[in-house]
């Protein structure tokens, strides 16, 4: 009778997976209508890659959140895939080229990565480096399952010098957020490259908000942790200097193992 029961409330795969293909189109065009999307390449990075192909397949709650909810989603380990409306301004900012190398820091379920990918085309490159073997593994396995095994996927820590690959890279972009980036991956920008991430610029504690320079309302709905801003530096011939700092959003922090 159990099976019955759970066969009658839950849909089948081919309807389920129809249900998530409809809700993240309208998700992907509400973007658009919000100009949050206005790029025909970064429009047809999201429609090629939905975000619920990078959950667990298993869990159809969760795959109807990521496919229809513009916020983030957790996964395994701690971790989350990041909101869409973020993930967009962040692939906006990058202004990234068909045949560059992208180094994308916190790999998590892959979805940026996959993202990253479609927009350098294939002559660009794409190496993705996480901390979590756990979740290099699974990610591993997804992208096995969905063809995407030109992603070069490493398992190490991003704020050592000896696990990051020298580059030069295009574009850099971290998934998860810091005061301040380690001074190396700045280095390992090629000239006219491009480095995006969430910047810590201040935080929630108690419900009570500590970022100088920001307004936040009393009845703020902000949950406790980092606040951080989107910020992009630009590496010329003379060095690298901060070009935008923009919208404020909420990422995990940038963990270090000690080892650098």
């Amino acid at each position: 009778m159990g099976r019955v029961l759970q066969e009658l409330f839950e849909p089948q795969e081919d309807q389920l997976a129809a249900q998530c293909d409809a809700l993240w189109t309208d998700l992907v065009r509400s973007l658009e209508k919000q100009r949050v999307i206005r790029s025909k390449k970064i429009n047809a990075a999201f429609l090629r890659w939905p975000r619920h192909l990078f959950v667990d397949q298993r869990d159809p709650i969760a795959r109807r959140q990521a496919a229809g909810v513009n916020s983030p989603v957790s996964i395994d380990h701690g971790q989350s895939v990041s909101q869409p409306q973020i993930v967009a301004m962040v692939m906006k900012l990058l202004r990234i080229k068909k045949g560059e190398v992208v180094l994308d820091v916190g790999l998590g379920s892959g979805w940026q990565a996959a993202i990253l990918r479609e927009c350098v085309g294939a002559k660009g490159k794409v190496i993705a480096i996480e901390r979590l073997a756990a979740l290099c593994e699974s990610t591993r396995k997804r992208f096995q399952g969905l063809g995407l095994t030109d992603i070069e996927v490493i398992h190490g820590d991003a704020t050592n010098p000896q696990d990051v690959p020298v580059g030069p890279f295009d574009v850099i972009t971290s998934a998860a957020g810091c005061k301040d980036v380690p001074p190396f991956w700045q280095d390992r920008l090629r000239r006219g490259g491009r480095l995006v991430y969430p910047q810590q610029v201040g935080e929630v504690r108690n419900a009570v908000v500590d970022a100088p320079g920001f307004d936040f309302p009393p009845d703020h709905h902000m949950e406790d942790g980092p606040i951080h801003q989107l910020t992009r530096i630009i590496r010329f011939s003379h060095g690298c200097r901060v070009e935008y700092r923009g919208t404020l959003c909420g990422y995990v922090p940038l963990v270090s193992d000690g080892n650098g």
